[in-house]
């Protein structure tokens, strides 16, 4: 990086003169990075002004060139990562600069190619070049609604969410789910549930969540999951691992309810997951060792504990009080495991009942998928007599 102490509009008329000329691009790449350090201060933000966006369009008319060649030399790529560093920074905060950016044909065209044209590449320079385009897109919409459903438009149509959610690159990945929770609105929440290609995104970024969590795509799912006809339109087409990750935002937020007062999930979710459970709850007993078994198991054994949580709340209680199939059915369920528990050592087995000449032991019970589910099952029976004498005379 260059050495000098040079302000905002004396950097700017240099970098004009290198583009007239085009001159050593490590030149242009030297000021820019020297202006991307300024641009971190909200004063020098605000100097930018008409005539160095003119400056700034010329740059990226330099850059829609190289763009243009498909195969970049390593000094080219370090501009593109500089140039868009700058515009990252600039316009932090800045609605000024973001609509500068917004309504610059050849400078919102630029950011637009870089992302079409880095969506796939592995290079390590290429990464990086991803993440500042990401990192701009991101500043453009934080406070900037009117670029909102620009970027939406962008990045949803071109399947583009799809392809940045499968990238190796975990802070791509982050960066990605920053983008799509901030350009989200009523309009599109509805496109993400309603329509094929939104439940595809929905499926990428539960597919990602699956293998590591990120902040950012749960603020994403906990937004979606507030549409009244979320369960019932997204459950079933998301995969088994993806469904118990949905299971555990619900518990998670039902837990952090009765802490905090809030509640998000909607009556719709509880009632979907209410009527789920009828209908599954006695696969429970089918004892296997398969993984797919495993992995059922353990979503019956997570909407149970949802069951019982939202059964104490005043908000869903009369929902499944008034339900008699789920009374009905935990009460058949819970015969059918305590004969089972009785028939062999197996997760259903009372423990104190266990001795350590038995062929399964404890420990293995205990890592089974079902261990717990008869406590929470006549917990959640006793949640449903709770003051309701219709249920407590079944």
């Amino acid at each position: 990086m260059m050495e000098c102490n040079l302000g905002v509009e004396e950097i700017i008329q240099q970098l004009d003169k290198l583009c007239e000329n085009k001159l050593e691009l490590k030149c242009i790449i030297d000021l820019l990075q020297e202006l991307t350090t300024l641009m971190k201060t909200d004063k020098f933000r605000s100097e930018l002004n008409q005539a160095h966006w003119e400056t700034m369009h010329r740059i990226a008319d330099n850059g829609l060139e190289m763009l243009s060649k498909h195969a970049y030399q390593p000094d080219e790529l370090d501009f593109f990562a500089e140039f868009l560093r700058f515009l990252r920074n600039c316009c932090a905060g800045s609605p000024t600069n973001q609509y500068f950016i917004i309504s610059s044909s050849t400078v919102s065209h630029f950011a637009k190619i870089i992302l079409a044209s880095f969506l796939q590449r592995t290079g390590e320079k290429e990464i990086a070049v991803l993440k500042c385009c990401l990192q701009l897109f991101g500043n453009l919409i934080c406070t900037g609604s009117e670029s909102k459903p620009v970027v939406w438009q962008l990045f949803f149509e071109e399947k583009t969410f799809i392809y940045l959610f499968q990238n190796e690159d975990k802070k791509v990945q982050e960066y990605s789910m920053m983008v799509l929770y901030n350009c989200m609105s009523e309009e599109s929440s509805r496109t993400i549930v309603n329509t094929k290609e939104g439940q595809e995104v929905l499926i990428a970024i539960t597919n990602s969540l699956c293998i590591e969590i990120i902040d950012w795509g749960i603020l994403f799912l906990e937004l979606i999951m507030k549409e009244e006809d979320f369960m019932d339109k997204c459950y079933n087409i998301l995969p088994l691992k993806n469904r118990l990750l949905v299971l555990d935002v619900i518990a998670e937020q039902l837990n952090n309810a009765q802490e905090n007062s809030y509640f998000f999930v909607p009556n719709a979710s509880i009632r979907y997951i209410k009527d789920l459970f009828i209908k599954c709850v006695l696969n429970i007993v089918q004892v296997s060792n398969s993984e797919a078994a495993d992995l059922k198991s353990i979503e019956i054994v997570k909407m149970l504990c949802i069951l019982c949580a939202a059964s104490i709340s005043d908000i869903y209680s009369s929902v499944l009080k008034t339900s008699a199939d789920l009374i009905e059915s935990s009460l058949d369920t819970l015969k059918s495991i305590h004969l089972l528990g009785k028939k062999s050592c197996n997760a259903f087995s009372c423990i104190s009942s266990l001795k350590l000449s038995d062929a399964v032991s404890k420990e293995e019970m205990e890592c089974h998928p079902s261990f717990g589910f008869k406590k929470n099952l006549i917990r959640l029976i006793g949640n449903l007599c709770y003051n309701c004498k219709e249920n407590q005379d079944l």
